[in-house]
């Protein structure tokens, strides 16, 4: 059995009239079977908790997201790759689905993208679900017809960049397997992305890589608003100065903000 409390994911008004039956105790409640679920789809959202440790305890209604909790704080015994973090669901819709990266994720992505002939590592993502679990960042993963194909991650504070210190929160590492691309995949983990983003600042930010493998990212970020920041090209998280060496690979990138309010 979970536990969760109550003043999290409750409203204060529905907390007040249930403390005049019951006050300070364990309250149980019931889970809905699942034939009678109604989140699904671009349903009204619920306010629920996105992190045990983030900042960030309720998503916005302006989208209509679907925030359903999969699982609250779990017993590590029955399910140690979770490690107590809130596993999330934020949209459901059709054959996709947008929900927290698993342990077992990691592998699925790592294993699809050297089949498609990517340079990829597992190590990269179970970093990321290590700073999932450490409350540094939200990893989002795109789940189609029951398969990883797409990821995201949102940093409330980065730690490289000229954004450092501004309180802006980072989009990184995003992708999607190109098997499944023009599918709108990418758009609505974009979405979902900058939704989380939005409870921590009124502007986002993201680093795009210039060779031509980020092409159609370059595309999307200029047609959802993102504009350059001005300090110019990156290189292995330095500026790189006017005539100064780079190579064109991952490391060279181009910061970029949006308003998102």
């Amino acid at each position: 059995m979970s536990y969760i409390n109550a003043d999290i994911v409750l409203p204060k008004e529905l907390i007040k009239e249930i403390q005049k039956y019951v006050n300070g105790v364990n309250l149980y409640i019931p889970k809905v079977p699942e034939a009678k679920r109604a989140c699904s789809s671009y349903r009204r959202s619920v306010s629920i908790p996105l992190h045990k440790d983030i900042g960030c305890p309720r998503l916005r209604r302006s989208m209509g997201l679907c925030g359903r909790m999969e699982s609250a704080r779990q017993d590590e015994e029955e399910d140690g790759n979770r490690g107590g973090i809130w596993f999330m669901v934020y949209l459901s819709k059709g054959r996709l689905t947008i929900r927290n990266m698993e342990q077992e994720d990691a592998q699925a992505i790592t294993e699809a993208e050297i089949e498609q002939g990517w340079d990829a590592s597992v190590e990269k993502y179970l970093k990321r679900l290590e700073d999932q679990r450490a409350g540094k960042a939200v990893s989002l993963v795109a789940e189609y017809e029951g398969r990883p194909v797409g990821y995201l991650n949102v940093y409330p504070n980065p730690t490289s960049g000229p954004f450092v210190g501004k309180g802006y929160p980072e989009l990184v590492d995003f992708g999607v397997l190109e098997k499944y691309r023009k599918l709108g995949i990418g758009t609505v983990l974009m979405d979902v992305a900058e939704e989380i983003a939005a409870r921590y600042a009124d502007v986002v930010t993201i680093g795009v890589g210039l060779h031509s493998g980020y092409g159609s990212a370059q595309r999307m970020y200029v047609k959802r608003g993102y504009i350059p920041d001005g300090s110019g090209v990156w290189f292995r998280d330095k500026v790189c100065a006017p005539y100064g060496e780079c190579v064109n690979d991952d490391d060279l990138v181009l910061h970029f903000s949006k308003k998102l309010r």
